[in-house]
């Protein structure tokens, strides 16, 4: 996880979305559980290769804890989520209500 979290950091700063993301400030896992279809639609689409990583992601300027969500998927495979929280401290909030870590 921590080299997707690593990879999440890099999409921020190429598309411009925030300069410099701390890791304590990116969840990622396993994607478990379907994107809502609305909320999948409306995600930004990009890739770097098609079948190499194809990515979506969307920012979140209402919410206070979270500032954009990801979904990736490498290699036409196994699709994983990250959300990028805007500060540390957000995240280990969110984690503490949740019971999740990665």
């Amino acid at each position: 996880m921590r080299v997707l979290r690593k990879v999440i950091r890099g999409l921020c700063y190429h598309h411009g979305l925030l300069s410099v993301v701390p890791d304590d400030q990116v969840w990622a896992d396993v994607q478990r559980y379907e994107i809502p279809p609305g909320f999948f639609d409306e995600m930004t689409v990009a890739h770097s290769e098609p079948d190499i990583i194809e990515y979506r992601w969307t920012t979140l300027p209402e919410d206070e804890l979270m500032h954009s969500v990801w979904r990736l998927r490498f290699f036409e495979r196994t699709p994983f989520y990250g959300i990028v929280f805007r500060s540390a401290d957000a995240m280990r909030h969110a984690v503490s209500v949740n019971g999740e870590a990665s």
